[in-house]
Formats: C-alpha cells, structure tokens, sequence
C-alpha cells in the first residue's frame, strides 16, 4: 500500500512538472509571438451611410500606442486611431463605398510590456446599398418611390400615392412628403414602404426642403401656414424633429425668440447643427438641441456644400466663392483652379476634394454648355460635358464621395412642368457617374435620389 501511494505521488510530480514546462513554453511562445488578433468589430452596414464608424481590434494583451503610420487601409480612405489597453479603434472619417472588400491591416503592434511585434489585419466587406428614387406618375396620376440597386437593374416599386412632393432615407425608413387636399402630411415607413405613420406637424401648411441628418435620426423642413396673409401666419420657418421619437412636438427654430423665414439650409455632417440663410441673407450657425447660441456668420448667397472630413461650408457671397471652419467659424479663403466658364456651384467630396460645376454662357448670360470638373492632383479634371438641351438641375455627391448622381432634364425646351410645390419638367433623369473619371454608372428615370442631402432646386 505504501508503495502504491509513492507510486501515486510520483506520477502526479511528474504531470504537474510536465503542465509546468507546458504553460511556461505556451507563455514564452505567445511573447515569442508578439501581439495577436482575438476578435474584430464592425458595422458595414453604418459604415457606408455615416461617417466615423470604427473597425475595433482586440489583442490578446494590452498594447502600446498605436501610429497611424502603422496603419494601412485598402483601398485608401482616410482615418484615425485610437489605442485603449487591449483595442485599436480605426475610425473613418467619412463612409465607405458600397460593395468594396476593404482590408485594415495594423502593422508592427508592439506589447505594453515590450517583447516582440505582430500584425492585427482584417476585411471588412461593405454590402451593396439600395438606392430609392422618386417617379412622378404626370397624367397617370400615381406617384411612386421606386427601390433598385447600382449593381443590378432591377426595380421594385415600394410606395405609391396620388401626390408625392419628395421624400428623404432615414436610417432604417423613408420620410415622405404627401399632398392631401391643398395640405402638406408627413408620412414615416420603413424600407419596404410599409408601416406608414402619420406624423405630427406644426399645423396646417405646407412643407418644402424635407432633409435628414448625417446619421438620419433628425429630420427637418421648411413650413408655411396654409392660410397666411401680411400680418398673420408662418412663412418658410425652419422646423426639426427627432426621429427616434416620431410622436414628439416638431420644433420651431428660433433665433432671439423670433422664427425667421428660411430660404436655404444644411444639416451639418456629423453634428446636431444646421447652417441656414434666412430672408434676410444671414448666415446661421444653429445647434438644434439648444446646447450652444446661434452663430453668425455674416451674410451669403447660396450654401454650395459641407464637407464632411474637414467641417468646412462652401458658401456663396457676394463677393463670390468662400469656405468657412465650421469649428472655428473663421473663414478661409476657397482655392478655386482656373475653370473655363462661369461657376454655377461647388460640391465636397470629403477630405478637401471638390466637383466644380461650370457652365458657359453667350453674350446675354444664357448657358450653352455645361461642365463638371474635379480636382485633381495637377489641376482639375472634365468629367463630364453637356449641352444646354438637357441641362444639369442638380448634382449630388454619395455618402463615400466615389459616385456623383446629376438630375438632368432632357430636352427641356420641350418639356412642361408639373404643378406641385416642388416643380419638376415632365422628362427627368438621374444619371449616376464614377466620380474619378466620369465614367457612366447608371441612368435612372425619376429624381430625388435617396442619397442625395436634398431635392433639386
């Protein structure tokens, strides 16, 4: 018995000795190792409607600063990084195209404690989005809004109603502007166009400038009473509401306790801000919550664009083309290339890129062409040429920057307008182009593509 036990306990000595030498190893493997990747985070879906989703990695332990010198993406888009113990969060500074494999490699990922380095690498596929557009039914009498998709010409009408002013994609529903009896009703359904909600305005009136926010749980519109006269009733005053609470009281914009009549506005990309001009010609800097004073910012013409990686407002003045530091509210000076023709209107690419529409005009000022420039590393480039036949309306960069949608009116000489609030000529396209090379995409009938900030104008 006595031998048994000695027996015993010498076979444990040797099975702990052995899980000794085995755990020692697996620890001086793992450091011989360096860091290595346990788990990845991502949300494709966001990542190509909004800006600043992150690609999170979790090491196996905690790791030193990460540079974003070590960070590579493919295809390039612009970031940042931050490091927290076990993570690295890449975050992007604007969406990402749709239907791209992109890979987010961290190279040279160092230990807190020191030891070797490792590589953390990952894909991230971003899905093909859905593209919803406005089709005006003219004498059928019945309007639709249209889904279909870049890669794929199929169409699947997903609402209909006898009047449809225009319509802006939340997050996860359509926001639609109807006409009933004389009066404006706002309609919320989800993607498919089905559970509809009526909801609630600031009375009767009419709507115009329906408009989302960046990341679409805001929503906005210009409002006029319906029975308004010189001394009574609203007229084109801003109102916003939250989406995420559909039933809530809309908001009036007020600006030292008055609601002034708007004549542009932008939701500000990535804020709880909107810019408007009001009939007065001043620029506003408006924080919707009410967490900061109004802004001004003098006055302006026209609100070009906002672009998203950089904060900066392509403003119109008198003077001519400005940008304004929206976090600074300095101005800068607009770097704009030698352009053949006259400016009609600048558009942001994100991250400092910028669309040039150009237009080229006889001796009395009328357009006989058209054109659309980019920049480009030595100047800009012509990516597009049109006639004044069939003019270009608006023009609308995607989320990513790499599309640009023109609403185009063909043959407008020949063409009559509808009679609604926002007037549209009976023949109107969306032609979608590459926005390297102009290259041709698509071309859709209808307008008011979904991801387009608004409707043309």
């Amino acid at each position: 018995m006595s031998s048994e036990r000695v027996s015993f306990r010498a076979l444990m000595s040797i099975v702990l000795a052995v899980l000794v030498v085995l755990v020692g190893g697996g620890a001086v493997l793992s450091l011989g190792q360096g860091p290595r990747l346990m788990s990845v985070q991502s949300d494709p879906d966001q990542a190509i409607v909004a800006s600043g989703t992150r690609v999170v990695f979790t090491a196996n332990q905690p790791l030193q600063k990460i540079d974003p010198a070590q960070v590579t993406v493919t295809p390039a888009a612009d970031f940042t990084v931050d490091t927290s113990g076990r993570t690295v969060g890449v975050r992007f500074t604007q969406p990402l195209t749709d239907g791209v494999e992109y890979t987010v490699t961290i190279a040279n990922a160092r230990g807190l404690s020191g030891g070797p380095t490792g590589t953390l690498s990952t894909t991230v596929r971003t899905p093909v989005a859905d593209l919803y557009l406005l089709r005006r039914g003219g004498e059928s009498g019945s309007d639709a809004i249209v889904r279909t998709r870049l890669d794929d010409h199929q169409e699947e009408i997903v609402f209909r109603d006898p009047h449809i002013e225009e319509f802006r994609r939340t997050s996860d529903g359509l926001l639609i502007s109807t006409v009933v009896g004389g009066t404006s009703q706002l309609i919320l359904t989800d993607l498919d166009g089905q559970h509809a909600r009526i909801l609630p305005m600031p009375g009767r009136g009419t709507i115009r400038g329906l408009q989302v926010s960046d990341r679409g749980d805001a929503a906005g519109y210009q409002f006029t009473d319906a029975n308004i006269s010189a001394d009574s009733g609203r007229a084109s005053v801003l109102v916003t509401m939250a989406l995420r609470d559909p039933h809530a009281e809309p908001r009036i914009v007020e600006i030292d306790g008055t609601a002034p009549g708007v004549d542009q506005w932008r939701f500000v990309p990535d804020t709880t801000s909107v810019l408007m001009i009001d009939f007065t010609g001043t620029l506003s800097l408006f924080d919707t919550t009410g967490a900061a004073e109004p802004t001004n910012l003098g006055s302006a013409l026209y609100i070009d664009d906002v672009d998203r990686g950089t904060y900066r407002a392509l403003i119109t003045r008198t003077e001519g083309p400005t940008e304004i530091d929206l976090r600074t509210a300095k101005e800068v000076p607009a770097k704009l290339p030698t352009l053949d023709g006259h400016l009609d209107q600048e558009f942001a690419l994100g991250s400092g890129q910028r669309v040039w529409q150009v237009s080229v005009r006889d001796k009395i000022g009328i357009p006989t062409e058209q054109f659309l420039y980019r920049s480009g590393p030595s100047g800009p480039v012509k990516l597009l040429e049109l006639t004044a036949k069939d003019p270009i309306m608006s023009v609308c960069p995607s989320p990513s920057g790499a599309y640009l949608a023109l609403t185009i009116a063909p043959d407008l000489a020949g063409s009559s307008y509808d009679r609604y609030e926002l007037p549209i000529p009976s023949r109107i396209t969306t032609r979608i182009i590459d926005a390297t090379d102009g290259r041709d995409v698509r071309l859709l009938s209808g307008f008011d593509l979904s991801w387009c900030a608004q409707s043309p104008r």
